[in-house]
Formats: C-alpha cells, sequence, structure tokens
C-alpha cells in the first residue's frame, strides 16, 4: 500500500486565455481573468462576493455616512436615511443628473446640480437657511414711521437686504439695490453696508403690534449652488459651470468663488484632491486640467497642469499618491502628468473592453487596487503591479463608494455592500491522492 501525489502550483499564475494567442496578449493584462485582482505581492484575490443591506424604491445615485446611519440619494429625486431597520426619506434633490453628497460641519450636504443642500440629523434645507440671517428691527405702534437698526453681521452683502412689513393688513417687502438704498410700497430707506447701519422711513405708519424684519447676508456668493463637492482645509469646496465656490473656515454661513479658466469655453466636469492641492478637470471646447493651491484666500492660486485630457463624474480615484482617471477608454496617471509632462496612457491592450461611459473608481481598503465599476462590468488594476484583471457582477452597479473601509454599492433597486476578501490564490495547490 502506498500513496501517489500529484502537485499542480499556482504560483506566478498570470490567468487563463483560451481565445487569444498568448504572445499577443500584454504581460499586465488578464482580460479573461474575471473577478480576480492581482495583490501588491502578486498573489491573485478573487473579487468579494455583494450582500444585500437594503431595497430602495429607485436606482441609487450616490451613497454616504453619517452619524452611523446611512444614506442614499435615488433617481426618484427621493434623498434616503436607513437607521439600520427602516428607510425613510428626508427630503428631495433637484434630480439634475449625478449626485454627490460629503460629510463636513456635523452635516450631510448634498450636491446634485442646484442649491447646495444639507442634513443635519434632524433638518432638511437649502444653503439659504444658512448665509442669509433673520433680525427684527422692530414692531409697528400705530404711530412711529421712522426706524434705525444695525444688524448684527458684518459687512452685508449688496442686493442681500430684504425688509418684510405689513402696512394695511398687507404684506410687503423692500428691497435694496445693491448701492445702499431700500424701497418698497410705503417705505424708503438706506443701509451702510460696511457698517450695517439701516434707517427706514414709512409714508404710511405700519400696521401696530406686526413686525418689522430685515433678512440678510455676509456671503460673497448669494445662489450658492453645485454640481460636485469636495471638503478641504476646513471648507467645503463646490463647482458649478466654470467657478469654485468655497466656504468660510467651518463658517458656512459666507461663501467666495475663483472663476477657472473663464476663456476656455468649458465647464468643471469632476473635482478630487491630491496632496494639498484640489484638482479640477474641465470638459468642453478646451477641456484640460487645473490645480489649485493656497490655504487662504489670499494664496488661492489657479494653474493650468495640462490641456487635451480630463475626466468628468466619478471617472478618477485618490489612491498611494497618485490620482488616476479614465479619458473615453484610456487610463491616466495625473502624478506622471505632472512631474514628467508625459500626457500618454497607461498601455491597455484594447481588447481589454474598458467602455467609454461612467464608471465608479474606488480604492480597495488595505489592498492599494482599484476597482472601477460600470453597469454589469468593470476592471481592477493594482498601480503597483501595472495588473489589470477585469470585473462582472449579476447585479447592475450605478454607483459605488468607500465609507469607513467598507466599499457599497449602488444598484438599480438596492444598496449592497462588498464581502470580506476570503479567498487567496497564493502557491495554490491541489494535491490529488490516490490510494493503491
Amino acid at each position: 500500500m502506498y500513496k501517489k501525489g500529484k502537485v499542480i502550483t499556482f504560483v506566478d499564475w498570470q490567468g487563463v486565455n483560451n481565445t487569444q494567442d498568448p504572445a499577443l496578449i500584454a504581460d499586465n493584462e488578464l482580460q479573461e481573468c474575471v473577478n480576480l485582482y492581482v495583490s501588491n505581492t502578486g498573489r491573485l484575490i478573487s473579487r468579494p462576493g455583494f450582500t444585500k443591506v437594503f431595497d430602495t424604491p429607485a436606482k441609487v445615485l450616490a451613497i454616504s455616512k453619517f452619524k452611523n446611519d446611512l444614506y442614499v440619494a435615488c433617481d426618484d429625486g427621493g434623498v434616503y436615511k436607513w437607521d439600520g431597520t427602516a428607510l425613510n426619506q428626508i427630503g428631495t434633490h433637484d434630480n439634475l443628473g449625478d449626485v454627490y453628497m460629503q460629510v463636513a460641519f456635523e452635516k450631510l450636504w448634498i450636491a446634485d446640480g442646484g442649491k447646495l443642500k444639507y442634513y443635519d440629523g434632524t433638518n432638511f434645507g437649502t444653503i439659504d437657511d444658512l448665509i442669509y440671517f433673520t433680525e427684527n428691527i422692530g414692531s409697528g405702534n400705530g404711530t412711529t414711521t421712522s426706524y434705525s437698526y444695525t444688524t448684527k453681521n458684518i459687512p452685508v452683502s449688496p442686493t442681500s437686504v430684504s425688509i418684510t412689513y405689513t402696512v394695511g393688513g398687507v404684506l410687503y417687502t423692500a428691497v435694496d439695490d445693491g448701492r445702499g438704498s431700500i424701497s418698497g410700497t410705503n417705505l424708503t430707506g438706506t443701509i451702510a453696508y460696511d457698517t450695517g447701519v439701516i434707517s427706514l422711513t414709512f409714508s404710511t405708519v405700519p400696521d401696530n403690534a406686526t413686525p418689522i424684519d430685515i433678512k440678510y447676508s455676509i456671503s460673497d456668493v448669494l445662489d450658492v449652488v453645485a454640481d460636485f463637492i469636495e471638503f478641504r482645509q476646513e471648507r467645503l469646496w463646490l463647482a458649478k459651470g466654470d467657478s469654485l465656490y468655497y466656504s468660510g473656515i467651518r463658517d458656512t454661513a459666507k461663501w467666495g468663488f475663483i472663476k477657472v479658466g473663464s476663456k476656455d469655453e468649458s465647464d468643471i466636469s469632476a473635482i478630487d484632491q491630491i496632496y494639498d492641492r484640489l484638482v479640477i478637470f474641465k470638459e468642453g471646447k478646451d477641456r484640460g486640467i487645473f490645480a489649485l493651491s493656497g490655504n487662504s484666500e489670499a494664496d488661492f492660486a489657479v494653474s493650468l497642469i495640462t490641456k487635451g485630457v480630463s475626466t468628468k463624474g466619478r471617472n478618477k480615484v485618490s489612491i498611494l499618491g497618485d490620482l488616476y482617471f479614465l479619458d473615453g477608454v484610456q487610463l491616466y496617471s495625473l502624478k506622471t502628468v505632472v512631474e514628467y509632462g508625459d500626457i500618454k496612457p497607461i498601455q491597455i491592450n484594447q481588447r481589454f473592453l474598458i467602455k467609454d461611459g461612467s464608471y465608479s473608481l474606488i480604492p480597495v481598503p488595505v489592498e492599494n487596487v482599484i476597482f472601477a465599476f460600470a453597469r454589469f462590468s468593470g476592471f481592477a488594476y493594482n498601480p503597483n503591479r501595472n495588473a489589470f484583471t477585469s470585473l462582472a457582477t449579476q447585479e447592475e452597479i450605478t454607483t459605488a463608494e468607500v465609507i469607513e473601509n467598507q466599499i457599497y454599492l449602488g444598484g438599480v433597486n438596492a444598496l449592497f455592500k462588498m464581502d470580506n476578501v476570503i479567498l487567496i490564490m497564493e502557491s495554490l495547490i491541489f494535491t490529488l491522492l490516490k490510494q493503491k
């Protein structure tokens, strides 16, 4: 009696391909190797499976976590909160296309192409709730026609002032003209924007016991709208058209703006960060990539990185001190572009079917690998190994996000999370024992 064994080893295995001559396959390409990715040590690791977290009423556009609860924005216009047992709608977004969410200053912020929105755990509203102040100047007493007041916040922004008052049982609103004059029905007045001093004169006495209120802002930007959002150096950064909007330092009552390439007839199509810089991608007639540096308003500076390449939406990811992005069907490294002026894409054989469309690129926690998802397919890329593999999913993936080292995937009618990595193919040995 004896045992005879056969050992098959998969050390340095580079995948199986039964449709192409091996000589035609690039050495960094495993197009037929589906749902495996290459680790930093050269191991082939199985792409983890998915677990459904909860059903959603419509396609998931954005995912976030705030105060231990999960939030999704869906393409039915709803923003929903999952508390672990139930999904409840907390508000609505403008449903103008993509939606992005960011947690900062103890609020969940939502950029949807319209006015910036927020949720503080109780209230859902727009940025107007935060950039405008409402104060009481006084009350009508049946005799007084002149009032004076000094705002609690200065300097007051021109054209932001409105005065509400009641005369003859009718509620009226007067506004400033941006030059210090205030006018309305039965009312004239002035405001000194720098000091906040207001003088009002009524031609008809305001109704007795009715309030006279002022609403105003100290923000340089009064219409805070956003397609994209990032949190950088204690400020919120928004992008819309060719403009960047930025909040004060931990202060969302005051906003400034910077024009980015205003003469290039292109709009901002994505923003991200690398080191201490905000990276701005623009699409349009004269597409390109810009960087914003500086820590204070006096130091903010926008510089052109390169023209002719760009990206959009979630087709980019920061990982390993670099920013990788898809431009059409080509993958680029921003670090290579900046340091060497080389705008050549990372070489991927044309048979590796990256589609020209909207991907969600995410970093795989711990592994330093990029996953890219677009509907039912995608790819994995290890920058250290310059190795590509294909991904496929049974569920249609609409967006992806990494939150606290957990990968979440949005679907058409559900939110999924990716399971932990459990299958590793390193020196995998199949031993066939046969007794005789």
